[in-house]
Parts: C-alpha cells; sequence; structure tokens
C-alpha cells in the first residue's frame, strides 16, 4: 500500500519505471465535478471547496491541496489520502469511520507542521448530536404496523432461492421456528433472518444488531395466480422502486439412467408425442409441428419446459415402477397422451 502511494506522490513513477500515465494522473487528482458548496464552519474555516475527480475526492484542507477516498467493508474502514503538493500519503484502516478520519487529520497535522486542533473531540461530539437526532425519529415500524395479521402461507412455502439479474440470487431457509435469509453471505451462515410484520411482509433483522431499528428492511412477498409464492420486493436503493426477486424453481436432479423410463412413444389423439434422452444426459419431448423441447425436473415423475415454466409434463408411474402415460399441464388444459407399447 505504501508502495501505491508513493506512486502517486511521484507522478506516477515507482523506482523510475512509470506505472500510471502522467496525464492520466493529473486529472484524475483535478476537480471534474463539483460535489460541495457553500461557506465553511465555523469551527474549522479551513476546510472548503469539495470536488470529485476520477474516483478521488478532492479539498482544501487547511491550506493545503489534499486528494483523498474511503472505502469499507466488513471490520474494516479506509481512508487513503493524498497531499500532492506536499509529497505525502497517508493510509489508515480501523473498524469505524470515526475513528479513521480523525486519526487520519491527526497525522496530516503532524507532517504539514500545523497547530493542533483535536479531531477526536469533534468526532465525538458528531456522534452525539447524531445519536441525539436519532432519538427524534419517529419510529415507523410501530406507526405503520397492522396488528393481528398473519402470513398468507406456511413459512416453508416462502422457503427456497429468489433471483434478480442485477442484484443475484438470495435465498430463504427455515431453521426450527427461524427464517433466514441468505444474500451474499458466500458459505457462512446467515445472520439475517426475517420477522413477521404483517399480512406477507418481513422485517429484516440481524443477530448483530445492537438495537431494535425504527425503519428495517422489509421484504414483501408476493403471490401468483395460482396463490403460490412467486416473488418478493425489497428496498435495495433509496431513489429507485422496490427490486424484485423471483422464485426459482427448485432444483431437483436425476440420474440419467433413470430417465430411460421416460423413454418412448406416446399417443396424443393419434399423434405420436415422442421422449427421447439427448446426448448431454436431457430429457426431452417432441410434438409433431412443434420443436424439441428441454425438460427441467421439479419433482418426482413431473417436469417443466426450460423455455415455458408455466407448461409442465406429469408422467403417470404405477406402482412397479412402469409409465402408462404422461400429462401436458398447461394454462389452457390438461392433455393426457397413452404411452405406445
Amino acid at each position: 500500500m505504501a508502495n501505491w502511494l508513493i506512486t502517486w506522490i511521484n507522478d506516477g513513477n515507482f523506482m523510475e519505471k512509470e506505472i500510471i500515465p502522467s496525464g492520466f494522473r493529473s486529472q484524475a487528482m483535478t476537480i471534474q465535478m463539483a460535489t460541495g458548496g457553500g461557506l465553511p464552519d465555523a469551527e474549522n474555516p479551513d476546510l472548503h471547496a469539495g470536488g470529485y475527480g476520477l474516483a478521488w475526492g478532492i479539498s482544501s484542507y487547511r491550506g493545503h491541496y489534499r486528494v483523498e477516498h474511503g472505502g469499507g467493508i466488513d471490520g474494516f474502514i479506509t481512508s487513503t489520502c493524498l497531499f500532492p503538493s506536499d509529497s505525502i500519503g497517508i493510509f489508515v484502516v480501523t473498524n469505524q469511520g470515526g475513528p479513521t478520519g480523525a486519526i487520519r487529520n491527526f497525522i496530516a497535522d503532524r507532517l504539514l507542521n500545523l497547530e493542533y486542533r483535536n479531531w477526536s473531540k469533534m468526532q465525538l461530539n458528531e456522534k452525539m448530536k447524531s445519536d441525539s437526532l436519532t432519538l427524534l425519529i419517529p419510529n415507523n415500524d410501530s406507526i405503520d404496523h397492522v396488528r393481528g395479521t398473519m402470513p398468507s402461507h406456511g413459512l416453508e412455502d416462502y422457503c427456497g432461492s429468489y433471483e434478480n439479474k442485477g442484484y443475484g440470487v438470495a435465498k430463504i431457509l427455515l431453521e426450527n421456528d427461524t427464517t433466514w435469509i441468505d444474500y451474499n453471505e458466500a458459505g457462512k451462515k446467515p445472520k439475517s433472518y426475517l420477522q413477521h410484520y404483517h399480512y406477507d411482509v418481513f422485517r429484516v433483522r440481524s443477530i448483530e444488531e445492537e438495537e431494535d431499528h425504527k425503519n428495517a428492511p422489509k421484504v414483501r412477498f408476493v403471490t401468483d395466480e395460482k396463490g403460490e409464492i412467486s416473488t418478493f420486493m425489497i428496498k435495495m436503493e433509496p431513489t429507485v422502486d422496490d427490486i424484485e426477486f423471483e422464485k426459482l424453481s427448485p432444483t431437483f436432479k436425476i440420474k440419467e439412467d433413470a430417465l430411460n423410463k421416460y423413454v418412448g412413444d406416446y399417443d396424443l389423439n393419434a399423434a405420436t408425442v415422442k421422449v427421447y434422452v439427448r446426448g448431454d444426459g436431457v430429457l426431452m419431448v417432441l410434438v409433431p409441428g412443434q420443436p424439441d423441447y428441454e425438460l427441467v425436473p421439479t419433482e418426482i415423475h413431473e417436469f417443466k419446459l426450460k423455455i415455458a415454466e408455466d407448461y409442465k409434463v406429469k408422467f403417470d408411474v404405477s406402482s412397479d415402477n412402469t409409465v402408462l402415460s404422461l400429462s401436458f399441464i398447461q394454462p389452457n388444459g390438461t392433455f393426457k397422451a397413452k404411452r405406445k407399447d
């Protein structure tokens, strides 16, 4: 990290080798867009003129040109800070945002030979002010709560994998009487769980939270025409509509040799329907005058058409595991085809 700071300070060069083109470095550390305006506050009149370069925040810090960018992930809050005109680079990492900024400023003041300023005290005062304002925030979860309602389904019906093409997959899991939500947990035990709020709306809670939120994130489940849980909606971004996650069909795997019992010809009103196993071990169905359809297993002896989830094929199997017929289950009806001898 120190070498990276040196490269930015040293006009993009490290050990006499150009790593970052000088022209790009200059543009990156030049204000491209104003982000803050107005007069500076009385407590820090020498902090002002905020702007944004190419992924760098730029400001005037006590008479010095400062370039900075923060970052964070679970357990780590960082600040990378450059004073290009003073050949100074600072990197600070802690586990909280407030201390990171205070430590960065304290180091900068020492290196720039500036008069001592109690940044820690300022951060503490800001936190106390913020905590006081938090107490005034209305408890929307209490105000909007419709009491005495129940979910429309049993908790097990909400379980499964839900996908949004942009945001990925979220999993709803039931363990004992707790409904967990797994989103980007990378294989670890989920820390977030769903608490019933009202109707088919659940609050997202965490086992790590220290107090109950006044406006917790909420998951709203939606049913389809059949009354089955089909999607859930959740607010992911403050300025856009709720994001929809579509429930995926459950994964049901069948070994290739078990598919062979379905293979054969079936009589559908004098038309021959063919069922066969494709070379890669996938069950296919061919209806005269139509393309070959790939079948995806959903339950025992039941498949869906891969290109049309509302269209299903269900095989009628006897007690001795002999396939007798198949049925096309479609929105416009069910059509049965008897297996030919």
